[in-house]
């Protein structure tokens, strides 16, 4: 009998674990981008911007990219937590657990600076393995200029290109461009936006 009361319990259990693992996880669609369609969003509650939380890994060969990031979070009183991946034996390695390390943090959005596939858009096993941990965890990733893009197109929730005149007055952004925080704040809590978007720093 008590036995039997302990394998419900457990069964229950192991039920709601499920259930919360995959209310993180959206079927079909990246993490992040579930509401696509601006007039069908459904309105919830989403992530204040003195509680967000930016989780950056950086690009492999210039960390000057990597500081426009951080000054531009800085700027909008954006918190960020930064993964260098520019003088280490693997780049690879650095940004796959640099991911995988983000998920024990409270980050509201893991960005990946300038992903470097080595060419190709087929994920290896570890590159698989560290997007879908990221997943699983139920965090947005943004991949800015990136120089390949996963064909998997559920592992990143946008394409942020950054504006080629962030650096001038602001008169001379494309005026199609987003400012990087409110782009960031868009997919942190899931709202409507565009896969690809032109960003400014």
């Amino acid at each position: 009998m008590r036995r039997s009361l302990i394998m419900r319990w457990l069964t229950v259990f192991v039920l709601c674990m499920l259930a919360i693992t995959s209310a993180c996880t959206p079927q079909g669609s990246a993490v992040g981008r579930t509401q696509s369609d601006a007039s069908a969003a459904i309105h919830h509650d989403g992530i204040d911007r003195s509680d967000m939380l930016v989780g950056l890994i950086g690009e492999k060969s210039d960390d000057a990219a990597d500081v426009n990031i951080l000054k531009s979070c800085q700027t909008s009183q954006l918190k960020a937590v930064y993964v260098s991946t520019s003088d280490v034996a693997s780049y690879a390695q650095a940004a796959q657990q640099g991911m995988i390390d983000l998920t024990a943090r409270p980050v509201s959005v893991v960005v990946v600076n300038h992903l470097d596939l080595q060419g190709g858009t087929a994920l290896t096993q570890d590159w698989r393995d560290a997007f879908e941990q990221v997943r699983q965890a139920g965090i947005p990733v943004v991949l800015i200029d990136p120089i390949d893009v996963p064909q998997d197109d559920t592992l990143y929730a946008a394409v942020f290109i950054t504006d080629d005149q962030s650096d001038g007055d602001a008169t001379d952004h494309d005026s199609d461009s987003t400012a990087l925080d409110d782009a960031l704040m868009l997919v942190a809590n899931d709202n409507p936006h565009d896969v690809r978007m032109t960003v400014r720093l």
